[in-house]
Parts: structure tokens; sequence; C-alpha cells
């Protein structure tokens, strides 16, 4: 059986940055590995396809707006952010 390994949100400077891929959100987890399941079955791999539950994609906003307060942060990438 392969092991699927969730890969690391995209990141800019830190801040969460999903250029070049599509990001889709649901009511519900059921909901959204629904989702996952017919991208599969529609022919998408499974590596291209990745489910991330609401405490996952929370903690990672909470991390991108700590991220985004740093003087690091210039331009466009501020834009992004807000």
């Amino acid at each position: 059986m392969k092991i699927l390994k969730k890969m690391e949100f995209p990141t800019s400077f830190g801040v969460f940055s999903p250029t070049g891929h599509v990001v889709m959100a649901f009511a519900t987890d059921g909901e959204a590995e629904r989702a996952q399941q017919l991208l599969i079955g529609s022919g998408f791999s499974e590596e291209d396809v990745a489910h991330y539950n609401k405490d996952e994609v929370m903690a990672e906003l909470e991390k991108s707006e700590k991220q985004s307060e740093s003087p690091v942060q210039i331009g466009q990438e501020v834009a992004k952010v807000d």
C-alpha cells in the first residue's frame, strides 16, 4: 500500500502563497473528502490532490498572519496577505 505524504503549504516569504495551485474550501471535511475522491476518480493523481482539515488550515493562517507583520514583507507580498 502506498503511503501518501501531504505536501507543505506553498509559501512566499513565509506567508501562504498558493501560486500555481487551486484552493477549494468546503463547509465540511466530508464534502472536501468527497471532492478529493471525485478529482482522483476524474484522472488527477493522488499526489496532485491534498486535503487539509480546518485545524490544519487555521494553524497555517495564524502562522501567515504573524509572518505578514514582519518588516521583511515587501511590496506585492504584503498585498497578497491583505
